[in-house]
């Protein structure tokens, strides 16, 4: 692309570069929709359940104090930790449903 393209010539070169890119096959490993289902189960397991059940925990202790320092001038802070804890809570359940359900080690989860 030289400094001298119009802005339209500027957009088709990005498009082709973008359509090339997605020309390129994707690896397994780099697209959790090609892996088979066992290896989805456990990217599921380490990409998402981890860093969920992490940030969750985070975030409630940061919301609690935000609670407890805030919430007396301002009310709406204390509600927003009970919502919050309230959603932390629904996720942990939904989790621990799909790995004790879903996800319980069966080597093929297809068969059920």
């Amino acid at each position: 692309m030289s400094a001298q393209s119009s802005p339209k010539q500027r957009s088709l070169d990005v498009i082709e570069q973008l359509e090339a890119a997605n020309a390129v096959p994707t690896a397994p490993e780099n697209n959790p929709e090609l892996l088979p289902p066992v290896e989805l189960i456990q990217y599921v397991l380490d990409k998402h359940h981890t860093y969920l059940r992490a940030e969750l925990s985070r975030i409630e202790a940061m919301s609690e104090r935000v609670a407890k320092v805030h919430g007396g001038h301002t009310p709406t802070l204390v509600e927003v930790f009970h919502i919050f804890c309230a959603m932390a809570e629904e996720l942990d359940g939904h989790m621990m449903k799909k790995e004790q359900i879903l996800f319980s080690g069966d080597s093929d989860p297809l068969r059920r």
